[in-house]
């Protein structure tokens, strides 16, 4: 860790050699400087700014910030400022402590985009599975129905809250049933497709008969 100590003028009263090889400066060169000597003048503001309400609170100060030491690239650091008192209990300045995070920073932004990519490529699924004349399910390793289009809803005759939680023996013959159910193991216990030709038992409409295409999910 980095660990700095300042008076209440804001200058540095003391370095360790992490804090120096940050700065790329010796101990000499830091001692009775301020932030502004070092860092970009709005960077050096809002060090400043945290520091002056550690003191002015006499409490404890954490945070995640940017931070760019001299000639460096912008990095990001954990920051933890504390009050230094002295003899009576006087506020005499504050020591400030801090460590790099970047890595960490850059793979929750990694997670964050994936996160938004995810969402939109679900948006965009969604937007076209409820407009499809196709009639799209899905089901739960249990058989119980999870998702259901408009069309298959149609198809039905149900509302998605009369389907959701249902299995195909809810809307089928026991026998047509058993039949689907089966296609259905075999289609998540070799984890590939099939695509059948199967008789429509769904409503009591003429008979006819569809085109299946069954996919397994996987995590």
């Amino acid at each position: 860790q980095n660990i700095f100590r300042k008076d209440l003028q804001e200058r540095f009263t003391f370095a360790n050699q992490q804090f120096c090889r940050t700065l790329g400066h010796e101990l000499k060169d830091i001692i009775g400087k301020t932030d502004f000597d070092f860092f970009p003048e709005v960077m050096a503001s809002k060090f400043q700014e945290d520091d002056r309400r550690v003191m002015e609170t006499g409490r404890s100060y954490e945070t995640v910030e940017e931070n760019q030491p001299p000639g460096g690239e912008k990095l990001y650091v954990q920051v933890v400022k504390t009050p230094l008192r002295g003899a009576y209990g006087q506020i005499s300045g504050l020591q400030g402590i801090f460590w790099d995070i970047t890595a960490q920073k850059q793979a929750e932004e990694r997670v964050r985009q994936a996160q938004e990519d995810l969402r939109r490529s679900e948006a965009l699924y969604h937007s076209l599975v409820e407009t499809m004349p196709q009639c799209i399910f899905r089901k739960d390793t249990e058989g119980r129905y999870t998702f259901a289009n408009p069309e298959f809803c149609r198809i039905l005759g149900k509302s998605p809250e009369e389907i959701l939680g249902r299995t195909i023996y809810d809307f089928m013959p026991a026998e047509l049933a058993r039949l689907r159910e089966e296609a259905d193991r075999l289609v998540m216990t070799s984890r590939r497709p099939i695509e059948q030709i199967e008789e429509s038992k769904f409503t009591s409409a003429a008979q006819r008969f569809i085109q299946v295409l069954k996919l397994p999910i996987l995590d």
